[in-house]
């Protein structure tokens, strides 16, 4: 007790001897005054070590009563909020007293909305329809009730900034972006003799806080001023750090609701003190910057649950400052961060600077030689190598904000940050760097985290695009004169708030605690409560009853169910409609997979009562399971019916003659009467598929070979002796090319986990093959549908799926998409304790350690490299893993996909991998790809307290399209967004009545829009919003064009049309362009749109029903 007593006055009297020797320094006149604007705010997680409902009832509520109480009875007092979803529930449980109490703090300025978004979206891995949607909730609550339209993104606390974010923030009209979490070797400058990074802390040594970020090659005129927190979010600390008596390192600081032995209270004994050493703090803070404001964060996680020990603390320490500038040369006021922002325009462009007087006063760090060194290949994470000085940072031009959205000018020296994003974010820890010389916390192990999840996320997403688009044709029809007499319009309120809450869960998921799989697990089993509560509710009330009244004719058939349980009860003689809803802008024409009772034998008929072409298959990774195979045609976003018949017979024939027609109904007079009167045309039986179990080869023997394919490509198989002898894919024949044995090969990886969590990937070395259990091959054929199923463990499988166009049932207006051009694997994976598991192809394709990555809209190049000279095996492989999307790929021969030269044999190939739910990948290797699938580590992490426990056994699906890269370029963001939208089937029994009085009841194809979208032209949204001008017409839509400039010659250009053109079944009496979450109107009168490459737009239309 002696020496922690003895050790705290020691650094007392440091403190009081360093502030005493820099008297001089802070009052000398000749510095100008420091401006800091000190902003309160509580950052409040939704959901992470306590769930949403506990954060909300214990925690929230309390913070904003007690912040409304401070700042009305004290208008110096300001606070900045950011999570709506939390205070849109707050605001409508107040009385009116209430509310215009807030409404009058938000008029004076003192109550401000940063980012304005339902909840602080993760951006590695949420996609983009997502984070548009969670952004639009907030900003049209805000809009609605307070006419708000915030201006500055607040992502403070997501583990790595995006490019996405810093495209779609401009795209709402936000003026600032304010960012945190990034490699802190970039932020911050590790000299020490203790802890030496060399190339550390540029941010540090260039004043690089604060630059002006331009995310995307795709659209160079848009841009965002960026600022980067400087030490984190809470509330001002200074550390004073012992390396060899690590007990002594002492912390002191200013969170009054924290550890009050940390962060003492400010009493009339320790008021100098405590001044001096917020002013030293502030000092060296400001000494970051290129100006002489300070945003000084003032607040952490949950704060100001006691606003007045917070306010009454630091109303101390401002009065005494203030009073004091001219000594101390600082002024502080509470501030919302938009006074910030303008402060610093202000400045720029007045007085600016002198910044080679600022670089001599930058707190003696530069006296390192390493600080200067512009061969750092730390900047953003994203330079190709140590000598590559190409990231524009360092590049101090006078710079005009060109973006057209806010009208931006800066004319101070700010950086230029372009195309580049902060992924992977990292930490230092001193722990680390003693045992391993460098940092060793790569947050790219939640990129994969808790797989089933961000899959059952995705799927929600996805569930809830088709009940949005199905609730707008519905309510825009339902007024209709020939429509009134089914009475549909009073379903439609409820339906619209079953879709409500599903927004709002939606919303919830893109939390970066929530998606990314960082919260403890009663919170991911609460998470997953509410997806699979809001998913049931859409998919029995909302989906089956708007397809019935869609495709009503003389009634509404209220009988549809999302659940095929009927089918899988079905008898002999059974005839059951599916009705199939497109939810893109594109008629499609592709397979679909629905379970069928086993031995089950069926005849498909289409919308017209013709009889199709089917192919049922036994599917050994899914124990057994019969799965009926059969490609549908449908209109675009619209919906077709197809019939399945239930038949009498068992044969393995495909097609029928003279009586055997009749015998293949049985004794059903019904079907054989509408067969004979030409009602039904002659039914096609399905196809029993071949199945072949393979045995493997003696080790000595040479492998046969086990080939399928389809008129464009091969896939070939065989047993390899180096991979535990396990059929394996070994070689792709283009049959369009005329090249075969071109090398390729998959097989699933296994990493062993070294303290990994939730957060952080930190593999013990480099992946193995995963060691089979009992392994077992089939190989199963049929003229629609081939498959070679590999099964590792009674939980590990992998089923190689190749589709064959069934020419007589194609009619894919668009000629281009094809079942034929790629072949899907489905993966299903599990992982033993500190195991995690993935995928690996491997090719000839010479790519340099050069591979993109998609953040949902445009693809990011990736180069393997080592950071901050760390060549340590285990961050090699951790810090080279970056989030996918949906897309990650290789190319052939250069490392610039944007400069591939259009001869027939240079660039040719590519390996693109298409994904419908998102993961880590990397290519760790020249010719190689990896995905990681799943994770599970017997570590306890700290913050969390638990095990990384994921029992879990997803089935992930993966489209891979291989061979010429321009091909590929042409066709792989509409095969994305194919994987990521299926076809989504509604059920219906049809008894009691013939076939065709059925058809003459019930429509069997509802058409939209008289012709399909443009190729390049995606309808992202249709959707209802009870928050616009004229809740009963108003729609809001957005258009996007979905290729990127220079992908493909045929695609990447300017789209033209009307939109009347398309919407031609609607009466629209009005159209305007508004910003992306529909809170600024842009354009008050607009039917021409003019799309270029991966622009979007954002409309307001209004529907007369009349």
């Amino acid at each position: 007790m002696f020496y922690k007593t003895f050790g705290y006055l020691f650094i007392y009297l440091i403190f009081f001897i360093c502030n005493t020797l820099s008297q001089q320094e802070i009052s000398s006149n000749e510095q100008p005054l420091i401006e800091v604007f000190l902003v309160p705010h509580s950052h409040c997680d939704v959901g992470w070590i306590k769930t949403v409902e506990q954060y909300y009832t214990e925690e929230v509520i309390l913070i904003l009563n007690n912040v409304v109480d401070a700042l009305t009875n004290d208008k110096k007092k300001k606070f900045n909020w950011a999570e709506i979803i939390y205070f849109e529930r707050w605001w409508n449980e107040q009385n009116e007293t209430t509310q215009n109490q807030v409404k009058q703090l938000i008029s004076n300025k003192q109550l401000y909305f940063v980012g304005g978004g339902w909840v602080q979206n993760d951006e590695a891995i949420t996609d983009y329809q997502a984070v548009i949607n969670q952004m639009t909730l907030g900003h049209q609550f805000l809009f609605k009730e307070f006419g708000i339209k915030p201006e500055i993104g607040w992502q403070i606390d997501p583990f790595g900034p995006s490019t996405l974010t810093p495209s779609l923030f401009s795209q709402m009209n936000f003026k600032y972006h304010i960012i945190n979490r990034i490699d802190e070797r970039i932020k911050y400058i590790f000299n020490a003799t203790e802890m030496d990074i060399p190339g550390s802390g540029i941010m540090t040594t260039e004043r690089e806080f604060e630059f002006l970020w331009y995310p995307s090659s795709n659209n160079p005129n848009v841009s965002i001023f960026t600022h980067v927190l400087d030490h984190h979010y809470g509330s001002p600390s200074l550390t004073i750090v012992d390396y060899e008596i690590p007990s002594l390192t002492y912390t002191s600081g200013f969170d009054f609701e924290g550890d009050p032995k940390v962060n003492p209270p400010v009493t009339i004994i320790n008021l100098l003190f405590r001044a001096d050493l917020l002013v030293k703090i502030i000092k060296q803070r400001v000494d970051l910057f290129r100006h002489n404001n300070l945003l000084l964060p003032f607040g952490g996680d949950f704060r100001f649950q006691d606003s007045k020990i917070e306010f009454d603390n630091m109303d101390k320490l401002i009065k005494y400052i203030n009073s004091n500038e001219q000594t101390y040369g600082v002024n502080i006021k509470y501030a919302t961060v938009d006074e910030y922002f303008e402060k610093v325009m202000q400045d720029s462009n007045s007085n600016n600077k002198n910044n080679n007087n600022k670089n001599n006063n930058n707190n003696n760090n530069n006296n390192n030689n390493n600080n200067n060194n512009n061969n750092n290949n730390n900047n953003n994470n994203n330079n190709n190598n140590n000598n590559n000085n190409n990231n524009n940072n360092n590049n101090n031009n006078n710079i005009n904000n060109n973006n057209n959205n806010n009208k931006l000018k800066v004319s101070m020296e700010f950086p230029k940050l372009s195309n580049l994003d902060y992924f992977d974010y990292t930490k230092c820890s001193y722990d680390d760097y003693k045992r391993y010389k460098t940092c060793s916390m790569y947050y790219s192990g939640f990129f994969s985290s808790y797989s089933e999840l961000k899959q059952i996320s995705r799927r929600s997403d996805s569930l809830l695009r088709v009940g949005e688009f199905l609730y707008s044709f519905a309510n825009s029809l339902s007024n209709n004169d020939e429509n009134d007499y089914f009475n549909f319009t009073s379903q439609l309120k409820d339906i619209y708030g079953t879709l409500v809450q599903h927004r709002n869960v939606s919303g919830i998921l893109t939390h970066h605690d929530a998606i990314t799989g960082t919260a403890t697990k009663k919170v991911r089993e609460n998470y997953i409560s509410m997806l699979d509560q809001v998913q049931s509710n859409t998919r029995n009330h909302v989906i089956p009853n708007i397809v019935g009244f869609l495709l009503a004719n003389k009634s509404i058939n209220l009988d549809y169910s999302c659940n095929n349980t009927i089918i899988m009860n079905s008898q002999v003689g059974d005839i059951f409609s599916i009705a199939f809803t497109n939810s893109l802008g594109w008629d499609r024409s592709e397979y679909v997979e629905i379970q069928v009772p086993p031995s089950t034998i069926v005849t498909v008929y289409n919308y017209e009562l013709t009889s199709i072409q089917s192919q049922i298959i036994e599917r050994f990774d899914k124990n057994g399971e019969s799965y009926l195979y059969f490609q549908v045609q449908t209109p675009s976003l619209g919906i077709s019916t197809y019939f399945i018949i239930i038949t009498s017979t068992t044969t393995k024939k495909t097609t029928t003659t003279g009586d055997d027609d009749y015998n293949v109904f049985g004794d059903d007079q019904l079907l054989i009467y509408l067969l004979e009167n030409g009602i039904l045309s002659k039914p096609i039986l399905s196809e029993i598929s071949e199945i072949s179990e393979l045995t493997p080869p003696p080790l000595i023997s040479i492998s046969p070979q086990v080939t399928i394919g389809n008129s464009m490509f091969n896939l070939n198989f065989n047993y390899l002796k180096e991979n535990y002898n396990l059929l394996t894919l070994t070689s792709f024949d283009d049959l369009i090319e005329n090249e075969y044995s071109i090398p390729i090969t998959q097989n699933y990886i296994e990493y062993t986990s070294n303290q990994d969590n939730p957060y952080i990937f930190k593999p013990g070395g480099l992946p193995v093959g995963l060691k089979p259990e009992s392994s077992k091959f089939y190989k199963i054929t049929g003229s629609l549908v081939q498959m070679v199923t590999i099964l590792y463990t009674s939980n590990c499988s992998q089923s190689y799926i190749v589709y064959n166009n069934n020419n007589s049932s194609t009619n894919n207006s668009l000629g281009i998409i094809n079942n034929e051009q790629y072949f899907q694997i489905d993966n299903i994976v599990a992982a033993g304790w500190n195991k995690e598991i993935g995928s690996q192809f491997k090719t000839s394709i010479n790519n340099y350690k050069t591979f993109y990555t998609s953040n949902g809209l445009e693809l990011t190049e990736r180069n393997y490299k080592s950071q901050f000279g760390d060549t340590e095996e285990f961050n090699m492989i951790a810090g080279n893993y970056y989030p996918v999307i949906n897309t990650i790929q290789i190319l052939d021969g250069n490392n610039n996909r944007n400069k591939k030269m259009k001869k027939s044999n240079i660039f040719k190939k590519q390996l693109t991998l298409l994904t419908k739910q998102s993961f880590g990948a990397s290519s760790q290797n020249d010719g190689e790809l990896n995905l990681l699938f799943i994770r599970r580590s017997n570590d306890s992490f700290v913050t969390l307290d638990e095990k990384m426990n994921d029992i879990s056994n997803p089935l992930i699906r993966i489209r891979v399209l291989f061979g010429n890269s321009n091909s590929i370029e042409k066709i792989r963001t509409p095969h994305s967004l194919l994987l990521e939208n299926p076809l989504l089937p509604v059920y219906s029994k049809v008894s009691n009545i013939p076939v065709n009085k059925w058809v003459s009841m019930y429509n069997t194809i509802f058409k939209p829009f008289s012709t399909s979208f443009p190729y390049n032209l995606h309808l992202l949204t249709f959707t209802k919003q009870h928050f616009t001008p004229d809740p009963s017409k108003d729609y809001f839509i957005r258009f996007l064009n979905i290729y990127e400039v220079s992908q493909s010659d045929s695609f990447s250009q300017p789209i033209e049309f009307l939109i009347s053109n398309y919407f031609n079944r609607f009466n629209i009496t009005n159209i305007k362009e508004s910003s992306l979450t529909f809170n600024s109107i842009k354009n008050n009168s607009t039917d021409s749109v003019i799309l270029n490459p991966l622009n979007l737009i954002s409309l307001i239309i209004t529907i007369d029903k009349n």
